[in-house]
């Protein structure tokens, strides 16, 4: 097919079939429509605070006299993170955008800044982080300990130097990422938080597909037979 044609069918097809697919009453893990609308970090940490979780001091703007602003209320120092899929493909290459935290030469040039939405948020001074795999009524807590400089500001960025333990979600938090997930539809959800030096759980993004396997693999949480007795119970 030319370019033209490519487009025009690929859009039938996400309207025809896909629509019949949303259409269908019957168990989805997830709905597409709830896990689009998910998507958007506005909505996550608006729904968030909601719902009594903390989270980060965040601005979104295009103006970088916003983002100095934030860096001035944020003792411990702002991160730019992105707000979809952190990679870019160009000629077969992917590069990877990891969270990063703006030193004082970044922002002296944040010119950047003004070709699109952007993202900073309030740098959380953490002990570890955590991923919360929600399936259900049912939660498995995977704590992340970074070993490297690098793992402590992303843990993406350093998986070698991570090691994992399988702990019980606080009820506090449980409660809160309960109504997250009902508030927004969502049958599953992989949900990151960072727990700072005073030991508070600060929500920082969620993935309505959010991988969970390595975790599984490296401590034996039960999280796939969770998600295959969550799809057979209908």
């Amino acid at each position: 097919m030319t370019e033209a044609a490519r487009i025009f069918a690929h859009r039938e097809a996400r309207l025809g079939l896909g629509g019949v697919l949303a259409e269908l009453d019957t168990r989805w893990v997830n709905h597409p429509n709830q896990s689009a609308n998910s998507a958007y970090k506005p909505v996550q940490l608006a729904t968030a605070a909601r719902c009594g979780l903390t989270i980060p001091p965040t601005v979104i703007t295009n103006d970088p006299k916003a983002v100095r602003r934030l860096a001035k209320k944020c003792p411990d120092g702002i991160v730019h993170k992105s707000l979809g899929p952190n990679t870019v493909t160009t000629d077969g290459h992917i590069d990877v955008a990891f969270t990063h935290r703006l030193e004082s030469a970044d922002l002296e040039d944040l010119s950047a800044v003004e070709l699109t939405a952007t993202q900073v948020q309030g740098w959380v001074d953490k002990k570890y982080e955590a991923r919360i795999i929600v399936i259900g009524d049912q939660m498995f807590t995977v704590l992340i300990h970074a070993g490297s400089a690098a793992s402590r500001i992303d843990w993406r960025a350093d998986y070698k130097n991570l090691s994992y333990e399988w702990v019980e979600t606080p009820p506090k938090v449980a409660k809160c990422l309960s109504k997250y997930v009902a508030k927004l539809g969502l049958a599953y959800a992989a949900i990151d938080l960072a727990i700072d030096m005073n030991d508070r759980w600060v929500f920082l993004e969620s993935n309505s597909a959010g991988q969970y396997y390595w975790l599984e693999a490296h401590t034996g949480a039960p999280i796939t037979s969770a998600l295959c007795d969550h799809l057979s119970d209908v």
